[in-house]
């Protein structure tokens, strides 16, 4: 069990309040399963913005979610994990899908996915929301000094694409050099008025640390 709560101060009432009530098994093959319920409560003062064309209106609001996860087991090269989320949310209905499968190619090459798709479904309003959250990761160690890690994400929402490139250089014990790429990218450029710019930033960081000893 756990809880969570805010209160606020300029208008003297209960903001919103968060529980949860969570239960986790696991087998003697380590198959993982885990339920949580989540009742709680928002008092929005304000309205604001779920997307372009969904706002959340002024109101006290309470929602109750429940979710169901499950995992393989982690001594597997190819371990699964996944979750389906369900319940009210202000005055709409919730549901998302999670899937996140790993497989271990060897001990120095690991790829991992990413999956989740959320819908919101307004009905009273006649608005729907929908989202796709799709990501890749790698992780690449050629030996103790030299590893590569790359993590390609994709947002439906935003309608962006975000790289994130990583090396690693550890020629001895307290120095490391790091080469950094950030790239944050429009994928459809023309959705707004002027056209968007390609990328919304872009960093290329190195980055070298050095331990003096005395």
């Amino acid at each position: 069990i756990f809880d969570a709560f805010v209160w606020s101060l300029n208008t003297d009432r209960l903001e919103s309040l968060f529980t949860g009530f969570n239960y986790r098994f696991e087998s003697k093959k380590n198959w993982g399963m885990s339920f949580d319920l989540r009742p709680s409560i928002e008092n929005i003062d304000e309205a604001f913005d779920l997307s372009d064309d969904i706002e959340i209106p002024v109101g006290d609001y309470s929602f109750m979610t429940m979710e169901i996860g499950g995992s393989t087991p982690f001594t597997k090269p190819l371990v699964l994990m996944g979750g389906f989320e369900y319940g009210s949310f202000y005055d709409g209905r919730f549901s998302k899908v999670e899937f996140n499968p790993t497989y271990n190619f060897s001990a120095s090459l690991e790829l991992s996915a990413n999956y989740q798709y959320s819908h919101i479904d307004f009905q009273e309003r006649n608005k729907l929301f929908q989202a796709h959250l799709i990501g890749l990761r790698a992780l690449y160690m050629h030996n103790t000094k030299l590893s590569v890690a790359a993590f390609l994400q994709y947002n439906s929402l935003d309608k962006n694409f975000i790289p994130n490139i990583r090396l690693r250089y550890n020629p001895a014990e307290g120095n490391d050099l790091f080469i950094v790429y950030n790239d944050n990218l429009n994928t459809d450029r023309l959705r707004e008025a002027p056209t968007l710019p390609k990328t919304n930033a872009r960093t290329i960081l190195i980055k070298y640390s050095y331990t003096f000893r005395l």
